[in-house]
Parts: structure tokens; C-alpha cells; sequence
């Protein structure tokens, strides 16, 4: 799978959100990909692994995104989840069963 989201001509690097959503003291996992929009591309969509005793929305993770990111990389979409996301036997996230599951 490509590395790098493709959103209106500009280029996000998912490593760069994960890096930043890692930060906020909920999140135990992230997983950023690119979901197909009719308009732009590509649009941003995080998949986060929540401490299963988090009290954290969406809103609250934009929030904290916001202070580091340009408004263009932040997520469009979420997927907060407790249960571990799909790994690879390499150990890497599996973000093409991510993408396949992404709740519709």
C-alpha cells in the first residue's frame, strides 16, 4: 500500500498524523489511511486503538490534532476502537484489512 495520502494536490504523510495522535495520552494505537472522496481524492482517516478506560471523542482528538497539524491532514474520518488493529506478521499495521473493514 501507497504511503502517502493524495488530498486536493496536497501530500500527507500518514506517519506524520500517526506520530501526532500518538501523543495524546488515550491513544494506544493509530492507523492513518486514505479513503477515496469524490472531490478531493483522497481524504484522511484515522483508526485509533483507544485504552479500553478512555473517555475521548472524536471531537476531542481533532482538537488535540489541531495544535499540530495543518488543517488539511486532519482527519475527516474516525474509527475509535478498544480491540487491537490488524497486524501484519512483520508487526506493521495491516491497513489494507483497515480499509476493507472501514465501517461504511
Amino acid at each position: 500500500i501507497k504511503d502517502l495520502i493524495i488530498r486536493g494536490g496536497e501530500n500527507i504523510a500518514p506517519a506524520h498524523v500517526e506520530a501526532v495522535l500518538l501523543r495524546h495520552p488515550a491513544v494506544l494505537t493509530v492507523a492513518v489511511i486514505g479513503l477515496p472522496d469524490p472531490d478531493l481524492g483522497e481524504r484522511v482517516a484515522a483508526v485509533v486503538q483507544l485504552a479500553s478506560d478512555a473517555v475521548v471523542t472524536e471531537q476531542d482528538l481533532g482538537e488535540f490534532a489541531a495544535a499540530s497539524l495543518a488543517r488539511f491532514e486532519l482527519p475527516a474520518d474516525w474509527w475509535l476502537r478498544t480491540e487491537p488493529l490488524p497486524m501484519h506478521d512483520s508487526g506493521k499495521t495491516n491497513k489494507t484489512q483497515l480499509k476493507t473493514d472501514w465501517p461504511r
